[in-house]
């Protein structure tokens, strides 16, 4: 358990990590029996004092294995990232390696251990059968005690680094024990006195005086180089406080963030609380599972709710509260919060208590055992605990493939037949939430517009740049009907057949599976109006409705495009939300944002001037936002370098070269990456668009021919590969 406590921070809370790190344990003890059983045991004429050596070495390798975690993520740079494996898979080989570099030689010892304990126990003529039994039951209780011990006074009392430190300190004092005691002969008493002083010595004291700092870097690999500034552990998780170079904050619970500063997040955490809370005519008992940061609370106490009641399965994200009170206004601390410390869907399965809205703000679905807050059998149980009139309302993340959000909905669907969904448009959002409701929804416009006037809520909203009525419902995507076609034939994702958790555990880079999950919402959308009432005036209001739907059709384009680094189609739909909607206010925010992403990477590239990760996330960002000079002197930076760096940075700078009117320096960079990545359809692809448009036909066809075959799904490459044909037909080639 304490292994797996730390080593999550490097694997993530996924079934796969914790499939990992169970099989590479099981495989070490399977592996070190089998050598123990065929060359150990049937060898050592003193089993008792092989099996006290092997405890010792025992403790001196687990303390090995601390040295590893502490390191593990520099570990993983220099020694295992240059596994050569399929990008979809490579991660899982990673995941495998961190297990083994920690656990192997540890769990290879334990497995040695037992059969010389059997031995010894089986040289004894009398009574083996009594004797094997104490032995096993011993095992047994030692590893429950064991369990319980780690999770409920070591982790919350040490601290992970000291605890195995400790563990390590008694498996060595055990063995060193038991050696003294050994009746055999050995090594001369002096000798033998300074090694068995040594073994039983230096692991507590590690555990003692060693830095309760040690495994920060590993806590903080996801998040480098941020600034660990809280760490408290419990049986129930890990929560750390993260403060970013460029300002922003970050709580993470198991390394899964959960909430923070970033405008992204602070628009998440705000709409949490603003839509359900003012979508409910008036809600007087709320209930929210999952705490986060304690923004979402805050608004809910600050819109007048009496009864508030949160659900928070690790206690330590209270603590952590204080670091973020300039979002909760001290809701971590407020006496009219009842807290409850449980697990958030067996509260709903279990209490006899009726809300009038409850909010599900839950983790990551991918994260091990979340999901079950995706299930139509927690959503069921969620629906059982509303009062009339009452109103459900969940977190949804986008960064999912497709048939995972629409999973997601289809599930959410079968229980609130009366649904909706919402995205902010003031970002590249990740995050959306979906409303269910007992009754179809039927939004007040003239009291939704007298909530959203009030000084306190306007000023909060207009800190996220939803400053009024139009803008609030704007962040509608789609109504029940319009969710129905989007997830016609999805599967549900239930108890029995929890299908979102191994589904989500599977990598995919995330801006891949945003721009993706954009582009199935986008065009789905539905507008808010037919749920709409009272309007102040109806022809003016959804006139203005209107406007803005266009609008920010084209800013989610926009945001599509952005994430398929396509600078121009970008410009286009940004220019076309203006003209739709002339000032729409989500265009500035859209271009601060990247920009703030360019100033933030410009000062880690100043700290960190080597490091290619930041290099190409900066010239993507400059890039998109068509500062393409900045943008080719570090592709061809990145070019240049070894190993060579992705195939899309050979792309862009093709790209660039092009348009800057050097179709021969693009075509020899686009041939430099085939050189290295020989199977990539892109540059496949951008090279047949080059030699079609320098009337090379024939090589334009083998090109794309290639790309098709690498990707035969692609609907661009087919597109292009009809255009060189009509090009061979005419003899006129594409411009």
């Amino acid at each position: 358990m304490l292994w797996t406590r730390v080593l999550l921070f490097m694997l993530t809370t996924t079934v796969y990590a914790f499939a990992i790190m169970l099989t590479t344990f099981l495989v070490g003890n399977a592996l070190g029996a089998a050598i123990s059983a065929r060359w150990v045991a049937p060898r050592v004429k003193d089993p008792l004092g092989a099996f006290a050596l092997c405890q010792s070495a025992l403790g001196l390798a687990m303390l090995g294995s601390v040295w590893a975690l502490a390191r593990l993520p520099v570990i993983e740079l220099n020694w295992l990232g240059g596994t050569t494996t399929a990008a979809s898979r490579r991660y899982l080989v990673n995941y495998f390696l961190d297990a083994l570099v920690v656990m192997g030689l540890p769990t290879l010892l334990m497995g040695l251990a037992f059969p010389l304990m059997t031995t010894a126990a089986l040289r004894q003529a009398a009574r083996v059968g009594a004797r094997m039994g104490r032995l096993y039951a011993a095992n047994t209780v030692g590893c429950v005690a064991g369990s319980l011990a780690a999770g409920f006074l070591l982790l919350p009392g040490l601290g992970a680094y000291r605890s195995l430190a400790l563990v390590a300190g008694l498996q060595a004092g055990l063995g060193a024990w038991l050696k003294w005691r050994s009746r055999r002969p050995g090594p001369a008493p002096g000798l033998r006195l300074r090694w068995l002083a040594t073994a039983a010595i230096i692991p507590p004291v590690v555990a003692l005086f060693g830095p309760a700092d040690a495994f920060h870097a590993t806590l903080n690999a996801y998040h480098a180089p941020s600034r660990l500034v809280f760490v408290r552990e419990h049986a129930t998780g890990t929560v750390t406080v993260h403060d970013l170079p460029n300002g922003d904050r970050l709580i993470s619970v198991d390394g899964v963030d959960v909430a923070g500063r970033d405008f992204m997040l602070r628009t998440t955490q705000k709409l949490q609380g603003y839509l359900p809370l003012l979508l409910h005519p008036r809600p007087q008992r709320v209930a929210q599972i999952g705490f986060g940061c304690g923004e979402t609370a805050r608004v809910g106490l600050e819109l007048g709710v009496p009864e508030y009641t949160v659900i928070e399965i690790c206690p330590a994200v209270f603590e952590a509260g204080d670091f973020f009170q300039d979002l909760n206004h001290g809701s971590h601390r407020d006496p009219r919060i009842r807290r409850v410390i449980m697990d958030g869907k067996n509260f709903m399965r279990l209490t006899d208590e009726k809300f009038d809205v409850i909010m599900n703000d839950s983790i990551y679905p991918g994260s091990s055992g979340s999901s079950a807050l995706y299930t139509v059998d927690h959503f069921r149980a969620c629906r059982e605990r509303l009062r009339e009139g009452g109103l459900f309302s969940c977190w949804v993340p986008l960064d999912l493939r497709p048939d995972e959000l629409r999973m997601i909905l289809r599930s959410f669907l079968e229980v609130f037949p009366h649904s909706s969904f919402w995205v902010a448009s003031n970002c590249v959002n990740k995050n959306g939430v979906i409303i269910g409701t007992l009754e179809p929804l039927r939004i007040d416009f003239q009291r939704l517009k007298a909530r959203l006037a009030e000084p306190a809520v306007r000023a909060d909203l207009e800190a996220i740049a939803i400053p009024d009525v139009h803008d609030f419902l704007d962040c509608h995507m789609m109504d029940a009907e319009a969710i129905g076609r989007f997830v016609r034939d999805a599967p549900l994702n239930s108890d029995e057949h929890p299908l979102l958790e191994f589904s989500c555990a599977r990598k995919l880079p995330w801006t891949l599976r945003l721009r993706l999950a954009l582009a199935a919402l986008t065009a789905h959308r539905a507008p808010v109006t037919p749920v709409v009432t009272h309007f102040e005036d109806p022809e003016r209001d959804t006139a203005e409705l209107h406007r803005r739907f266009e609008a920010t059709t084209h800013i989610f384009r926009a945001q599509i495009a952005q994430l398929a680094l396509l600078p121009r189609p970008r410009r286009q739909e940004l220019d076309a939300a203006l003209a739709a909607c002339p000032g729409e206010l989500h265009v500035r925010t859209l271009e601060e944002e990247l920009e703030r992403s360019i100033r933030d990477l410009e000062r880690l590239r100043k700290q960190y001037p080597d490091n290619r990760v930041i290099l190409e996330r900066l010239a993507d960002k400059y890039y998109v936002a068509l500062r393409f000079e900045p943008a080719r002197r570090l592709y061809r930076q990145l070019a240049d370098s070894r190993p060579p760096p992705s195939p899309m940075v050979f792309v862009h700078l093709a790209e660039i070269e092009f348009n800057l009117g050097q179709p021969a320096a693009a075509e020899e960079t686009l041939r430099r990456g085939l050189r290295f990545w020989p199977r990539d359809p892109e540059l496949h692809d951008r090279l047949a668009g080059i030699c079609l448009r320098t009337g090379r036909l024939d090589l334009a066809r083998r090109h794309i021919a290639e790309a098709r075959r690498l990707a035969p799904d692609n609907p661009i490459y087919r597109d292009h590969e009809q255009a060189i044909r009509r090009a061979a037909q005419t003899g006129i080639p594409a411009r």
